[in-house]
C-alpha cells in the first residue's frame, strides 16, 4: 500500500491540508514518484486533506494523483 500525505505538498499546490509545509514538494514531483512506486504497489491512500479548508483545488490534486497512479499502474 502506498500513502501520499498532502502536506507534504508546498500550499501553493495543497491550500487545504492539516499542516501547510511551506518549501514543500511541488505536485510534479509528487507525480514522479507515484510513476515509480506504482508498479510495485497494491494500492493508493491519501491523507490529510481537509475539506472545510478546500475550495476544490487540493481535492482536484488528489483526484489527478489517484489516476495518475492508475494509469502508471496500467503501463
Amino acid at each position: 500500500m502506498t500513502t501520499i500525505d498532502l502536506d507534504v505538498l508546498d500550499p501553493a499546490f495543497a491550500p487545504a491540508v492539516g499542516n501547510p509545509e511551506p518549501f514543500g514538494l511541488t505536485s510534479w514531483d509528487v507525480k514522479r514518484v507515484i510513476e515509480r512506486v506504482a508498479r510495485k504497489a497494491i494500492g493508493l491512500d491519501i491523507n490529510e486533506l481537509t475539506p472545510a479548508y478546500d475550495r476544490g483545488e487540493t481535492a482536484l490534486l488528489a483526484a489527478r494523483l489517484v489516476r495518475e497512479f492508475i494509469a502508471a499502474k496500467a503501463k
